[in-house]
């Protein structure tokens, strides 16, 4: 038997899973363009696929009430790497608040429209966004002044803010890092693409408003289909 630690908890799988976990893997890694990746992606939400390049075993437990949301903003051209509802939970004993979250990898054309969108709509106030971008340029930096959110370059960073500090992946060195290891697609990803987290304001809200404020932004005012 083998062990699959994750945060909810600890499962033990057999060789011939373990093996079913290693394909998936494996032809993730494999994927030979961006249209593999969302394909993979989407097959992976709907239980079609046991692992991803990034991720080592099935989906979990807390996220599959997000899938069909989930799969809407890959189809949509959001590729989607880790989530986690809103809501009330427990840990070691401790009753916690959650923030519903999403990351992922959006087209870098489309990020100053997008933001610019999301942030002028209806609910775009409970939104917290975090950029991952070493290819980002100064000007680019620059029309990023004055927004509410948080940016990580390799020629600058933002000021973390009261929201900043909890925000592990601002520490990643990387960007759209998830994807390295897809060798024949990683450079695509690494020059057309932003990684991204997006993340609701409210503590405790079991509400997923915030992914279909993203798949509307996505379909009516940035053109993505």
């Amino acid at each position: 038997m083998y062990r699959i630690e994750s945060y909810e908890s600890t499962v033990s799988i057999d060789s011939t899973e373990l093996s079913t976990i290693q394909a998936s893997q494996a032809e993730f890694e494999g994927a030979k363009s961006i249209e593999d990746i969302q394909r993979l992606t989407i097959a992976f939400l709907r239980g079609e696929k046991t692992a991803t390049s990034y991720h080592f075993g099935p989906l979990l437990l807390e996220s599959t009430t997000l899938v069909e949301k989930l799969v809407r903003l890959n189809e949509l051209g959001f590729i989607t790497t880790n989530s986690q509802p809103g809501g009330h939970d427990s840990w070691h004993g401790h009753k916690i608040q959650k923030r519903l979250f999403v990351e992922g990898i959006l087209p870098r054309r489309h990020l100053n429209q997008f933001l610019a969108d999301l942030y002028c709509s209806a609910g775009g106030t409970n939104c917290f966004v975090a950029i991952l971008d070493n290819e980002m340029t100064y000007e680019e930096i620059r029309d990023l002044q004055g927004r509410d959110l948080y940016w990580v370059s390799k020629y600058a960073r933002s000021s973390p803010g009261s929201n900043g500090g909890f925000l592990h992946i601002t520490e990643c060195t990387q960007p759209c890092q998830a994807f390295q290891t897809c060798a024949a697609v990683y450079p695509e990803i690494k020059e057309e693409y932003v990684s991204l987290f997006i993340m609701d304001r409210r503590w405790g809200n079991q509400s997923t408003e915030l992914l279909d404020l993203l798949a509307t932004t996505l379909l009516h005012r940035c053109g993505f289909h």
